[in-house]
């Protein structure tokens, strides 16, 4: 039993590693990389701290997941996955069903759009759908890890308290 309880917490450190080394990739991608029409980095201007406020907490959730699976750690990295998500969410979506439009649409004016516009107001483009998605897969999956740690830890499993 304790072997399959293993083999499957490492299955899920790597789920949750690949989830936030993709979307920390893309993110990194499409602040640095010009893929127009996906996205339009004319329009952008310096993406340096833009990039650094994804890159250094998600690369040391990297760290995290990877080589110090501490549940605490997992724990709060979970949490900072969510705040994330919600961030794009206010950014993006309050506006588009809500109103008023975001001062940084016309940023985006000319980037791949699939949703319609509603009353003017334009939805997330395909870039920041694609990051969405990303991000909340990278959520879930560091949930998942984040509730495995800590059943494991009240298992009994004779494991020292944080350890993974």
């Amino acid at each position: 039993m304790g072997d399959f309880s293993a083999r499957r917490k490492k299955r899920l450190r790597l789920w949750a590693g690949i989830s936030v080394a993709a979307m920390l990739a893309w993110f990194v991608v499409t602040n640095h990389v010009d893929l127009f029409p996906l996205n339009d980095l004319s329009r952008q201007g310096d993406q340096l701290s833009s990039t650094l406020s994804g890159f250094i907490p998600f690369g040391l959730a990297l760290l995290s997941v990877s080589v110090f699976p501490n549940v605490w750690l997992i724990l709060f990295w979970t949490g900072y996955a969510y705040v994330w998500l919600a961030l794009q969410s206010f950014t993006w979506w309050v506006p588009y069903l809500l109103g008023p439009p975001a001062e940084h649409r016309s940023e985006y004016a000319n980037t791949i759009r699939i949703l319609p516009a509603v009353d003017g107001r334009f939805g997330p483009d395909l870039q920041h759908l694609v990051l969405e998605v990303l991000s909340l897969a990278m959520a879930v999956a560091l949930t998942v890890l984040t509730i495995h740690l800590l059943r494991n830890r009240r298992g009994g499993t004779g494991r020292r308290e944080g350890e993974a």
